[in-house]
């Protein structure tokens, strides 16, 4: 399982946790708009129904992120 500091550090920032199928889960961050991060095309394709996503993506599975 992944420790909170990991998951902010790799993302810069405070954490969301998306869940676009059964079984997977991007982290991103939830400020990373506000912050100017860049567009991220392969998560925002890995992203489904969530739209477009930007900045460092961690891509995992429930029990890595503590579900």
């Amino acid at each position: 399982m992944f420790k909170l500091e990991t998951l902010q550090k790799a993302v810069g920032g405070w954490i969301e946790v998306i869940a676009p199928r059964p079984g997977h889960r991007l982290v991103v961050c939830e400020d990373g708009r506000l912050k100017g991060f860049p567009y991220n095309p392969l998560a925002s394709i890995l992203s489904g129904d969530y739209g477009p996503l930007v900045g460092d993506v961690v891509a995992a599975t429930p029990k890595e992120v503590g579900e």
